[in-house]
């Protein structure tokens, strides 16, 4: 593929096939350090030069992060103005934050009191913190009922109240993704069975800090999500209006996206829409402590009708590693030993290396080394020690390089 350039921008063969989008619904797979954010940027302004948008209309950039909001508004406005144009036509926001401003547009179909606020995660985790309080001090003896010993230490108790928490959070945040009131995730719970009683647990906890949000008028993040769909399902109209306002949707960190999150840009796209959603399938950071996962971008890519695109061109890491990395996901989509698990592993790909003259090169394949100790170890504090050793054994060979240690908890850390 011949070398072509964008508003000045040389452009990686992968970049070139995105950026020749015309329309509809489009999924991008992108491996880190493929640019995904100045092709999203450069998409968005190629489709407002181009007069795409109509007068009225503008180019809806969503994203996760605050940060890449003005990472990705400043390189957009950049590219108009050089071009000499209004920087005009285009509008960067997280999902949270275009969800409360839909729940603005029509309060009085989401069922939201006027003045509603929006609790940050901080404020959140406070008000489940007292709804766990709340409830072990109203069922004491229950809760103590959950643990293994009949009287159990401090110790103990103190792990137990932090997981008690985390079932709270976890029972919340899927039922909101449900679209579930608190009485009605009840009605669902079976009367008895494996796990039932954890279940019931949640959703107790889970209307307690319903009730904590109605005292103060509060709107979590999924629940901006969740009343924001509802508002778009009640009327037409009003929806019909936001998809004449953003005729074209472009989806950054996509992997980082609920079912609930990919429902609410699902309506606004529309049947036959513009959509355009650029993620990674194999990162699933988020998917940790939220109710995302990669497996819905993957499954998106599937879709009938969706357009199938990858950005894997990377200079971030020398081609060892990306070898090593490829392999791995190969490896846990196709032969993982329960089969189960490969279809929720990985998605199989391979990481290309930047072209000649590209401005960021891959480092020298001379340059890393990799290695992989296959040997087991008898307790997790010998294999701490061994890889403390490594990692020491190579700052002192290695002074001008900094070692990250990745672990897969904060304590193990």
């Amino acid at each position: 593929m011949a070398e072509q350039t964008l508003f000045g921008y040389r452009l990686r063969p992968h970049q070139q096939q995105v950026l020749a989008y015309e329309g509809g619904r489009m999924a991008v797979s992108a491996v880190p350090g493929s640019g995904k954010t100045l092709t999203l940027a450069l998409l968005a302004a190629r489709l407002i030069v181009e007069g795409r948008i109509g007068d009225e209309g503008e180019v809806l950039v969503v994203t996760v992060q605050n940060s890449a909001v003005d990472n990705i508004a400043a390189r957009i406005r950049r590219i108009l103005v050089e071009q000499r144009l209004p920087p005009v036509g285009y509008r960067v926001c997280t999902l949270h934050r275009l969800a409360a401003d839909i729940l603005r547009g029509r309060r009085d179909l989401a069922g939201v009191d006027d003045y509603f606020a929006i609790v940050d995660e901080a404020a959140s985790a406070r008000m489940m913190h007292l709804a766990a309080e709340t409830w072990i001090s109203q069922n004491r003896a229950l809760w103590l009922s959950f643990l293994p010993e009949e009287e159990p230490n401090e110790s103990m108790q103190k792990y137990w109240r932090r997981d008690t928490e985390a079932i709270g959070r976890e029972v919340s945040k899927l039922c909101k993704h449900l679209r579930l009131s608190p009485a009605e995730a009840e009605a669902l719970l079976p009367a008895d069975g494996p796990g039932v009683a954890f279940a019931r647990l949640g959703v107790a906890l889970y209307a307690l800090y319903a009730q904590y949000l109605r005292t103060r008028a509060g709107l979590d993040f999924d629940d901006l999500i969740w009343r924001a769909t509802d508002a778009l399902d009640q009327d037409p109209t009003f929806l019909a209006h936001l998809h004449d306002r953003w005729p074209y949707i472009l989806e950054d960190e996509a992997q980082d996206s609920s079912p609930l999150q990919e429902a609410i840009l699902d309506r606004l796209a529309g049947p036959g829409g513009n959509w355009v959603r650029v993620g990674d399938p194999n990162q699933a950071i988020n998917s940790t402590f939220t109710a995302a996962d990669p497996r819905f971008f993957r499954a998106y890519m599937r879709q009938p009708g969706v357009t199938r695109r990858a950005l894997l061109e990377t200079g971030r890491c020398a081609r060892p590693l990306m070898a090593m990395a490829d392999a791995l996901a190969f490896w846990g989509a196709q032969e993982h030993p329960v089969e189960a698990v490969r279809a929720l592993s990985f998605e199989p790909q391979r990481m290309a290396p930047t072209p000649p003259g590209d401005p960021q090169p891959n480092p020298p394949d001379e340059s890393c080394h990799v290695r992989i100790a296959s040997r087991p170890f008898d307790e997790v504090s010998q294999e701490a020690q061994a890889v403390a050793g490594w990692a020491a054994d190579y700052v002192r060979r290695n002074p001008q390089d900094t070692v990250a240690v990745l672990c897969p908890t904060n304590a193990q850390g």
